[in-house]
């Protein structure tokens, strides 16, 4: 498997920004005015990305098709979300992994209509993932409620 330094990946995903805030600035810049949904997760929190990159992805899709181990890389991403959740609360949860199940959805069909949003003004695009984001996050909210009501109407 190549692998990049995570020193080396981290420069190319922040810049060469050295203060917190001005790489998480640089991160939402790139996230939220990218050509695509697929390429705004591919900016979205660099050092998560590269484990999920070289961790996951990659060895994923040695073995299947891209498209699955695109797929497969946010349900697990998701799962690990969840677990760390399931951890810190001691409570059952899926929403994460719901949310990403979406995304990876939506990422998978807008690969399919070949999306760039490249000429598209910087408004249009924010917006854009704003609302694939709302979108992917609906079915998370509708499983958190059923979950939610579940374990407070079992613990009354």
């Amino acid at each position: 498997m190549d692998s990049m330094k995570l020193t080396r990946y981290l420069n190319i995903k922040f810049g060469n920004n050295t203060s917190s805030i001005n790489c998480i600035a640089h991160m939402l810049h790139a996230c939220f005015f990218a050509r695509s949904f697929a390429s705004f997760w591919r900016h979205w929190n660099p050092l998560w990305s590269y484990f999920l990159l070289y961790y996951v992805y990659k060895p994923l899709s040695s073995v299947i098709k891209k498209r699955y181990a695109n797929f497969s890389t946010f349900v697990i991403s998701g799962f690990v979300h969840d677990c760390v959740a399931m951890l810190l609360t001691f409570k059952l949860s899926i929403v994460m992994t719901t949310f990403f199940s979406m995304c990876a959805g939506l990422v998978a069909i807008e690969n399919a209509l070949k999306v760039n949003m490249t000429s598209a003004n910087k408004i249009l695009k924010a917006l854009y993932h704003c609302s694939f984001l709302l979108i992917s996050a609906l079915p998370a909210v509708v499983v958190f409620q059923s979950f939610w009501t579940t374990t407070t109407t079992q613990n009354s």
